[in-house]
């Protein structure tokens, strides 16, 4: 092999350190790797399940961040398409599970 030259199983090493740094993934707390999915929701879209979670419709998310209901609507599809979820009932257990989101 050559000097800039690494083999699969290296740029694999370094592919996982490098996502271990960007905070994408994490150590659980028996040790095993996990893959963190708060990292593929952009700071609109956590505000938005932030305000979902305070019983807000559409309208009124739009109304407070200045957008109108359809981006409110595309942003909550491509939130639950994101996470794999169903439902608003989906999008509220995430937030609470992952923190986003704390009952008062």
């Amino acid at each position: 092999m050559g000097q800039n030259t690494f083999s699969q199983k290296e740029v694999d090493t370094l592919k996982l350190v490098a996502r271990l740094h960007e905070g994408n993934i994490s150590y659980s707390k028996n040790g095993k790797l996990r893959f963190n999915k708060n990292n593929i929701l952009t700071q609109k879209e956590i505000t938005v399940i932030t305000l979902i979670c305070e019983e807000h419709s559409s309208k009124k998310i739009g109304a407070k961040l200045k957008l109108s209901k359809g981006t409110i609507d595309k942003r909550r599809k491509n939130i639950l398409r994101k996470l794999k979820l169903k439902n608003v009932v989906g999008i509220v257990k995430y937030a609470i599970k992952n923190k986003l989101y704390a009952i008062k």
